[in-house]
């Protein structure tokens, strides 16, 4: 295994690599905004959030496992979620056979964004686990620079399904060659030993899998929920407009949540971090907040202006979200890593607890405002902003109260 000397060039591996994918991702946006209309946008969307929360579960959480493993099994998890994800990919034929969905999706193109999502992100998960990060920059950078190639050469072919064609087959093949890589070490692998060691944490992997569900099924709700409540015009508008937001904060949020899991698993050098860099961490806090109350005031004032400059006028009409948007995302970028580490250091009930809560109002109370009170879709993201944001402060504080007693 290949591993960087110090902290700092760990999360700047990770941290470089999110911001590659994420400036490519704008940039395609960019693009393919004006060759696909909203309602493409807003299929991709919809698909796409089913297939993140598909490939997340259908390994049931033994990629996770491999990150606090001390004896350093990464092959043989990987070989566990393989498998698992395959046995689950053939459940899901059964599922695709007998559903109805609402009219305009399909089950074909659900199922195979499904396995190409899920071979594509156990793979990344594998290389976090060997700390290959050089690796698994360019495997992200690849995905997303072959998901923009396609989805503008297939506009001519497939004006209706471009975008779909572009996520599915970027990640099938960008999964396939992580897959190849580590074909000699998955060979010389005792499947016996494997199977045992899948015995041996059953119970972990299905209490995290049940974590997780709940965990990254409500980040999808909006289009989601928006797939069945609201037109795939506004959900496309959403998806794309959070481009704007979601791609700069999910720079810093999925590389903290790596850098947490990869290097602060332990509860006690965690503690011991926070106790050097204390003061530091208090000077960069103050420093967000008034980049915060600044990027808001921007928002506000040059939504229109933002909109048609980077996505065309035909966009201008989603606009108005954009104030909404860079809080909500801002803020989650800050909160939404320490959800990670509850689990990681032994306190999966607490954090299973968090997680029933916010699920049941984002997916069972909002579902009846929509229902009985017609919110509209804008009402509707408030409501759920507001959901989200209230759980990601009380896991926050426990995280804190945890650090506070440990050091």
């Amino acid at each position: 295994m290949s591993k960087p000397k110090n902290l700092s060039a760990v999360f700047g591996y990770i941290f470089g690599s999110a911001v590659s994918v994420q400036l490519l991702m704008m940039l395609s946006v960019m693009v393919l905004s004006r060759l696909y209309d909203a309602e493409s946008f807003g299929a991709l969307a919809f698909y796409a959030g089913v297939a993140s929360l598909y490939s997340v579960v259908s390994g049931f959480r033994y990629d996770y496992l491999a990150f606090g493993d001390v004896a350093e099994r990464p092959h043989s998890y990987y070989a566990l979620s393989l498998l698992l994800s395959l046995i689950f990919s053939v459940l899901l034929i059964v599922v695709f056979i007998f559903s109805v969905l609402r009219e305009g999706y399909s089950v074909y193109v659900i199922y195979f964004f499904c396995v190409s999502s899920a071979v594509f992100y156990l793979g990344t998960q594998y290389l976090i686990a060997l700390k290959e990060y050089r690796l698994f920059a360019r495997c992200r950078v690849l995905q997303v620079g072959l998901q923009a190639l396609i989805g503008v050469g297939a506009v001519a072919l497939a004006p209706n399904a471009g975008l779909l064609y572009a996520f599915m087959f970027s990640q099938l093949f960008v999964g396939l060659l992580i897959l190849l890589k580590a074909r000699a070490s998955l060979a010389r692998l005792d499947f016996s030993s494997v199977v045992v060691l899948g015995r041996k944490r059953k119970a972990e992997a299905f209490r995290q899998t049940v974590l997780v569900g709940l965990q990254y099924s409500t980040p999808f709700a909006p289009v989601l929920l928006g797939g069945f409540f609201f037109t795939a015009s506004e959900v496309g508008g959403y998806f794309v407009m959070l481009q704007l937001f979601s791609g700069p904060a999910s720079v810093f949020r999925r590389s903290a949540i790596n850098f947490l899991n990869g290097e602060l698993a332990s509860l006690s050098f965690a503690a011991g971090v926070i106790r050097a860099q204390r003061k530091k961490m208090l000077f960069i806090t103050f420093l967000l907040v008034i980049g915060m109350l600044l990027g808001l005031m921007l928002a506000w004032w040059l939504q229109d202006v933002l909109v048609a400059t980077l996505f065309g006028d035909n966009w201008i009409a989603h606009a108005s979200l954009l104030p909404l948007l860079f809080v909500y995302f801002f803020l989650d970028a800050l909160l939404q890593p320490l959800t990670t580490l509850l689990p990681l250091w032994g306190r999966e009930k607490y954090a299973l607890l968090y997680e029933v809560i916010r699920f049941g109002l984002v997916f069972l109370l909002l579902p009846l405002g929509l229902f009985f009170l017609g919110f509209s879709f804008s009402q509707f993201l408030m409501l759920y902003f507001g959901c989200m944001l209230l759980c990601y402060v009380l896991i926050s504080l426990h995280v804190l109260l945890m650090l506070g007693r440990a050091t």
